[in-house]
This record gives structure tokens, sequence and C-alpha cells, in this order.
């Protein structure tokens, strides 16, 4: 369980709220759920074994609180005839119990599944994101193994940094491709098999230190780049991915008053945003091997 700290010292009933809204979420008596099965294995197996020392800061945690509360207030609403909203699915893949609890789901004509969403703009600047689409087509997977057919899947989507007067949607509807239910099953049978030979509960050939790193894009990953600056400008002319091409390019740009600027490759998620980077051998790795 995680535990909350109030750095910044904002009001109690915030702290609580945090609290609350992270103690009510229950995935049911599974093995792994729609999120953690979509995610990685070393964070899930992480937070597991160092459940009782996670601490977190609430000044942290604003987003998702207010994403929580908008969603919870919604799911608590009556909806239209014959819906429904959040009731957790259970299916069997590969041995394991995969669990998932669609937001709402409308069995009239349109058979349609929506679920919500609080988020930057960025976050659909280039249309659903891949672990969207991932998520609401496992959902429509399990509803129809519950025999509730889905002919439709949307996302209803709040950014939180939309701004009316520069034109920005506070709100939006976006539809979702489906996948076939073959490309869905074979999609979670394999997702099953990966978080299984990778958690030692499971594969008892290996242990924790052997669970495999989290892949580039789960860590935001940005590899070593090389800009070519210009004096008296603060932002790149542009990145190269070798010193070679940024030397060739400050040459044609006849050198004088150009240099070249070396960016080390980060991973955001590990240095921002992820819970469990002060367990993870091989974030803590990367840091050892900054401070040498």
């Amino acid at each position: 369980m995680t535990t909350f700290i109030n750095s910044k010292g904002l009001p109690t009933p915030v702290l609580q709220l945090c609290e609350t809204i992270n103690s009510a979420y229950d995935k049911g008596e599974c093995d792994i759920s729609t999120t953690e099965l979509i995610g990685e294995p070393l964070q899930r197996i992480l937070k597991r074994e160092y459940a009782e020392e996670l601490v977190e800061d609430i000044a942290d945690y604003q987003h998702r609180m207010i994403g929580s509360v908008l969603h919870d207030a919604l799911c608590m609403m009556d909806g239209d005839k014959d819906s429904y909203s959040e009731q957790r699915l259970f299916i069997d893949v590969g041995g394991w119990i995969v669990s998932g609890e669609p937001d709402y789901y409308i069995k009239l004509k349109s058979n349609k599944l929506v679920d919500y969403k609080y988020t930057a703009k960025y976050k659909t600047k280039d249309g659903v994101p891949e672990e969207w689409q991932k998520q609401i087509n496992i959902y429509a997977h399990m509803l129809i193994q519950h025999n509730k057919p889905v002919d439709v899947m949307q996302f209803c989507v709040w950014y939180r940094d939309a701004y009316a007067k520069r034109g920005d949607a506070l709100v939006e509807l976006i539809e979702c491709p489906a996948y076939t239910q073959e490309q869905i099953a074979d999609y979670l049978l394999k997702r099953v098999k990966y978080h299984q030979v990778s958690d030692p509960d499971w594969n008892e050939l290996i242990d924790l230190d052997c669970v495999p790193e989290c892949s580039e894009k789960a860590r935001y990953h940005v590899p070593k780049k090389f800009a070519l600056m210009k004096t008296g400008r603060k932002s790149a002319i542009k990145l190269y991915d070798s010193r070679e091409d940024a030397e060739a390019n400050k040459e044609k740009n006849g050198g004088k008053g150009f240099y070249i600027q070396e960016r080390d490759e980060t991973n955001d998620m590990c240095t921002t945003y992820c819970i469990v980077a002060e367990h993870c051998q091989y974030e803590q790795a990367r840091r050892g091997d900054e401070k040498t």
C-alpha cells in the first residue's frame, strides 16, 4: 500500500482523498489486471515486492486524483436504459485470470463501449494512443466473451490543459479502431506468457534480478543526441545521432559561431514518474554510472 507524503502542505482533505482513491482500487480475484497486462512486468513485480515501502507525494498525484474523481462520479450516474458502468469482468488466458472493468456499456442498437479519459492534449495529437486501443479492445473482448456484443468503441476525453480562447476542444468523443477477436486473443495470450515467464513467483528459473527491463517506449527513452547549436540561440538547429554527422553539418554552416552540444540519453519515466524507480536495479545502475 502506497504511503502518501504532503511536501507542499496541501489541505488535509486533499491528502485524505488521495489515500481514499488509492485504497479503493480493487482488481478483484485475478492474477493480473488489464492495465498491468498492457504494462511492464518489472513495474508490476516491483510494486508487489515493495508494496509496503512505496512512497508518493500528493503534489505529484493531482492529475490522477482529479481524473479518478471525474471517473468515479460519472460511473455513479444511471446512464441510459440497458446500460451499465464499472462491472468487473474476468477471463481465463493461458492459465491466468485477467480482470478488466469497462467504464460504460450501452446495449441498445449501438452496442457501444465508452472509456473515460482525463489527459493532456499531446496524448491524442497523433490519434488514439496504442495503449488506449489495446485497453478498450480487451474490454470489448471480455464483453463479447460474456455474450455482450460490441459494435462501437469510443473514448470520452477531457483535456486538462485545453484553453477555450485558443479554440481547443475541452472534451471530445474519439472513435477507436476495432481489432479482430483473433488479434486481441493472440495479443492477450502473448502478454500473459511474457508476464508469466518474467515473474519469479511463476517461473522458478529466475529471480528478481532477472526480470527484464522495461521497454524503451515504457521508459520514455530518448537516446544520446548531438545538437548543432549557434551562439546566442537557446534551441538546437538540428539533432544528430552521431558527433560525426553534427560536426559535418557544422562545417557546412561555415563553422564560425556554431558548436556541438552533447545531450545524454534520458529515461523520463524512470527519473520523474515511476514510483518503483528506487527499487529498480536497472535505473539504480544508470544513476550509479552518472555518479562515477
